[in-house]
Order: C-alpha cells, then structure tokens, then sequence
C-alpha cells in the first residue's frame, strides 16, 4: 500500500488522495453555508449569535474586519504636533 503525506500524517494513497488519478467522482461537494450554522456562545464583538447560519456569521464579520480597518486608516492618518512650552 502506498502513502501520502496529508495534514502532518501519512495516510493511505486513494484515487482521492492528493497525487492521486482519477479525483474526478470523489471530490468532496461544498457545503451550502446557509446549511451550516454557528453552534458556540454569542459573540458581542462581532454580533454573531448562536445558531446564526455560516452566510450571516461572515457577513458579520467582514464589517467588523472593514470597519476595523477604517479606525486604523482614521487613526494612523491623524498626526499630532506639539509645541514645546
């Protein structure tokens, strides 16, 4: 049986198996993220609720990485001078 290197462990060779032939009827499907839902605690930084599905979770966080990223523009952007005395 031949191996392959995968994730830190060697694994069996499979048609699927990266370095494989044949991947063509075995590759995984994408999971729907309006199917997936967040199963943790709330989350008050970012709004995320539990059992919020896996679309409106990103949508959350994206704004929060935008809004973010304005404060540091607005705050690296602002300079201020001082004038001994």
């Amino acid at each position: 049986m031949e191996y392959v290197y995968r994730g830190g462990f060697m694994v069996p060779k499979t048609e699927c198996s990266p370095g494989g032939c044949g991947c063509g009827n075995c590759e995984a499907q994408p999971i729907q993220s309006d199917n997936m839902s967040y199963t943790g605690p709330n989350l008050p930084c970012t709004g995320i609720r539990t059992c919020e599905n896996f679309t409106e979770a990103m949508k959350k966080i994206d704004l929060a990485i935008c809004e973010l990223k304005v404060a540091l523009y607005n705050l690296t952007s602002t300079t201020t001078t001082m004038i001994p005395t």
